[in-house]
Formats: C-alpha cells, sequence, structure tokens
C-alpha cells in the first residue's frame, strides 16, 4: 500500500484533477472525503470533460 497517497476532495474542479493527473504523471486518482474513498477521478473522466465543452454546440 503506498504511503500517503495522492488524493483529491470531491470540490476539486476537473480542470485542477486534470492538472494533478498530468503533473503527477498518473492515470487515476481516489476522490476522498474525509477518511472516505467516495471515486476515483481518471484520464477518461478528464477527456469527457473536455470534449462536453468542445462538441457544444457553438463552441
Amino acid at each position: 500500500m503506498t504511503e500517503d497517497p495522492v488524493t483529491a476532495a470531491p470540490e476539486l474542479p476537473v480542470v485542477a484533477a486534470a492538472r494533478l493527473l498530468l503533473e503527477r504523471k498518473i492515470g487515476r486518482v481516489p476522490v476522498r472525503d474525509g477518511d472516505s474513498i467516495i471515486g476515483v477521478f481518471t484520464t477518461s473522466d478528464a477527456l469527457e470533460a473536455i470534449l462536453a465543452v468542445v462538441e457544444r454546440p457553438g463552441a
């Protein structure tokens, strides 16, 4: 088990979470609320968010 793993808070903006993945050269980061893991943010999640903006009508 990794000591002091990288985690993200649920309120972290998508852009900040994506930057965290890029800077740390990791493909996923657990989303933690207090002592509980409530999800995982992945590179696929980041790409989906980017595509949602890029493919928006009028974009």
